[in-house]
């Protein structure tokens, strides 16, 4: 990476860099923007040369669950001391919770004024440097990766948390932090504003985040090659050898889909195991069932990460792999249906072996309910090198979340006790309070969240745990090891040279507990499929479904749906017959449903509305009162009238259950117009004037700044199937701030305009 002209910035900000007394030493320091661009540096993943991660954090340091409230040590009146690094080094990731209304303040390299000094909320989206997605406010939690560097001194403060009942305000925090060597010139501190090119760059990478553009960042490949192949029962392919040393940037495996039938389709991503060997040993570093090792676990997901998903119904691994004589990857049919599949690498070759590189390895360990009171096991390696992240699917049979009270305990072999002990299973995936609804982001996401079931993955790009001798990786199995329940993981790391990949295939069953929710929960399930984009996976889920279940009672609705799916994909001219059809059909709900999904194709100014609500809601149109809502698992639906102009959509909401919240969705030939929670909406209590107006100045309102967790949310997890595709799933639920007043209505309005 070339090395940009230092400037040193002076100055007052939110991110000031303190005096100007400090300029001259920074002025040897390589410029922060190139810490940030480490983001994006996918090679960087393969490095053992690189700055290890350490971790401080709120763990309980008795070994019970109380993994909040507990500083290094006591501040001055009223503050604690949440880390006091000593340099220089940087912070490479910085995740909280429970305190939201606490203020944070650290001081950088000894500055006697607070470097920062804000309450932990807007600190982390405060619409400059700290913005989405290289620092969010989701998943019940916030969290950065941005990185804040330091010379000789880094100190971390809060206010004192537990001063109200019960404990409260309860703060859990995380920090990992890098040390750079002694003669390392380290990094200008974080600045208050960029221009020019640092403010391009920067850009870069932030889009790079949001988009998941990784692919552009990859060097050009030198090289292609891969295989077709149909593997059979029982057999075991080799499908590609080259030669090194070189670099494989893009590992590519192609299902063919069509010729598997669905139940046999989930089965085999289980059956067919992935191998890689390096260097002609054996056994292989990677031997990974191929749904799991890109992240399909108990079935096909469509995601985009940083490094690896499934895109186009098409696997990826962005994992750099380099290797100094050979690569010989591989598949093994241990099931009893063919696969058919395309398999497609790209490498460049490298000049020559570079000792500081690692070789890349994946571990599949499996442990059930059984195995109450043991933690579960992501890797357990000997040899030198570093551990880059993993994927965890959790089933508890007990009718409960508490199963992710279990923490992530991280101990390298040369460590007397752990170094790196965790505050909940769901805080180290980047979540808090059990999760709210699925996401994917380019190091953290979650999957899969239905009732009791989570699949979440991390990876450790800025903050990778490095270790000499070797390490043992594995999470608890909840609070006190005491949840009966299964644990599913892909550990993916680096080793100086080829070994076995610890992989544990000596287990009764490779396939994923029975559920015995899933017919109440399968909608909940495409609903999240869509909320990943991955709307061929939901089609998927549907058609698997109807294959298991074909008498179910929604049947005719479910095949309602998949029409729709295929107008997403092919457009409406190609399945009006179908909608026809259906429409003049004997089902009552499923000719409604069809008829009101050709109603928006007939003339301009038509479109559906909906509204899914776990309160007491009543919608208006620009002041005229049109829908009535209140079901945690039916959406009501209505064909609108709805002229060129500014609008008004207001909903009245009152408290009716538990977890109440609000979701509504205006769809029209051309597409969605709103959806919930899309950062235009606003709330108040007993407003003033006519706020139905379209032109009413709702200024003082307050926006919308976090979702609820729903929908759903237990006890409330079913959906009543419909055929109306991405209307419950382009937005989040808005929650009803009640402030333990239930009678007073909370009232959402959203202006907006067709043209």
């Amino acid at each position: 990476m070339q090395r940009a002209i230092v400037i040193a910035l002076c100055g007052a900000g939110i991110l000031a860099l303190g005096s100007c007394s400090r300029s001259q030493k920074e002025e040897t320091r390589l410029p922060w923007i190139e810490l940030v661009e480490e983001l994006i540096d996918l090679e960087r993943a393969a490095r053992l040369d690189v700055p290890g991660a350490k971790m401080i954090s709120s763990y309980d340091r008795t070994g019970g669950n109380d993994d909040f409230n507990n500083p290094i040590r006591n501040g001055e009146d009223g503050w604690w001391v949440l880390a006091d690094l000593d340099g220089p080094g940087y912070v490479s990731r910085l995740w909280t919770t429970g305190g939201w209304d606490l203020r944070f303040r650290w001081h950088v390299d000894g500055s006697k004024k607070p470097d920062v000094d804000k309450p932990v909320k807007p600190l982390f989206n405060d619409g400059g440097l700290f913005v989405p997605p290289l620092s969010n406010h989701e998943q019940g939690c916030l969290y950065s990766y941005l990185p804040l560097p330091y010379g000789e001194k880094f100190l971390l403060e809060s206010q004192r948390g537990g001063t109200q009942p019960r404990g409260m305000p309860k703060l859990y925090y995380q920090l990992s932090q890098c040390d750079l060597p002694p003669a390392h010139p380290g990094y200008q501190p974080m600045p208050s504003a960029l221009a020019g090119g640092d403010a391009s760059r920067f850009e870069h990478v932030r889009s790079t985040w949001e988009n998941g553009t990784f692919d552009e960042t990859l060097p050009a490949a030198g090289e292609t090659t891969g295989s077709e192949a149909t593997v059979r029962p029982g057999e075991s392919a080799s499908l590609v050898n080259i030669s090194g040393p070189a670099m494989i940037r893009r590992l590519v495996v192609r299902p063919r889909w069509e010729a598997i039938p669905h139940p046999a389709a989930t089965r085999l991503l289980r059956d067919i195991v992935l191998t890689i060997s390096w260097d002609g040993r054996q056994p292989p570093s990677v031997e990974v069932p191929i749904g799991d090792f890109f992240g399909s676990f108990w079935r096909r997901r469509g995601f985009n990460s940083m490094f690896l998903g499934m895109t186009n119904d098409t696997f990826f691994s962005r994992f750099p792999m380099p290797f100094a004589k050979s690569a010989a990857i591989g598949v093994r049919n241990d099931g009893v249906e063919s696969f058919p599949m395309t398999i497609e690498c790209e490498y460049t070759t490298l000049p020559a072996w570079d000792e500081s590189l690692g070789y890349f390895h994946a571990a599949w360990n499996r442990t059930d309910a059984g195995a109450v009171g043991k933690p579960h096991p992501i890797a357990r390696v000997s040899g030198q090198g570093k551990f880059m992240g993993c994927i965890l699917g959790v089933v508890n049979e007990d009718p409960s979340w508490w199963i992710l009270e279990g923490d992530e305990i991280i101990r390298k072999t040369e460590e007397s006790e752990a170094g790196w002990q965790g505050t909940g299973l769901e805080d180290y995936f980047n979540g808090g309070w059990y999760y709210r609804n699925v996401m994917a982001r380019p190091l953290s996401g979650l999957l899969h969240r239905s009732p009791f079931r989570t699949i979440q993955y991390r990876f450790h790009l800025p903050d990778p745990i490095l270790f000499d001798e070797g390490i043992d990786i594995s999470f608890e199995r909840g609070g006190k090891h005491d949840s009966s329940g299964w644990m599913e993981s892909v550990g993916y790391y680096y080793l100086a040279s080829p070994g076995e990949s610890g992989s544990g295939f000596d287990v009764p069953s490779r396939y994923a507990p029975s559920d015995e929710h899933d017919t109440a929960t399968f909608m909940l399930q495409v609903l999240d499929h869509e909320r990943l984009g991955d709307f061929d996976g939901a089609r998927a889920r549907l058609e698997e479904f109807l294959a298991l279940h074909p008498d179910d009672p929604a049947k005719d609705i479910l095949a309602l749906r998949l029409v729709a799916y295929e107008e997403r994909s092919d457009g409406y001219d190609a399945v009006r017959e179908k909608y026809e059809a259906i429409a003049g059909g004997a089902d009552g709900t499923a000719a409604a449903q069809a008829k009101m999904l050709m109603s928006i194709h007939e003339a301009p100014g038509k479109g559906l509305l909906s509204a899914y609500c776990n309160a007491s809601s009543r919608l208006s149109l620009n002041g005229k009162p049109i829908m009535k809502v209140d079901h945690p698992e039916v959406m009501g639906v209505l064909p609108i009238e709805i002229s060129a102009g500014t609008h008004s959509l207001v909903v009245e909401a009152k408290w009716s259950r538990q977890t109440p919240w609000v979701y509504a969705h205006l769809a029209s030939p051309l597409g969605d117009v709103f959806s919930s929670a899309d950062g235009t909406w606003k709330w108040t209590k007993n407003p003033a004037g006519d706020f139905h107006d379209p032109n009413y100045d709702d200024s003082s309102w307050k926006p919308i700044l976090r979702s609820s967790k729903g929908p759903p949310e237990d006890p409330y997890f079913k959906v009543q199937p419909n055929a109306f595709v991405g209307f419950q799933s382009k937005g989040e639920a808005m929650p009803l701030r009640t402030g333990g007043d239930n009678q007073t209505p909370i009232v959402f309005r959203r202006v907006f305009t067709l043209e």
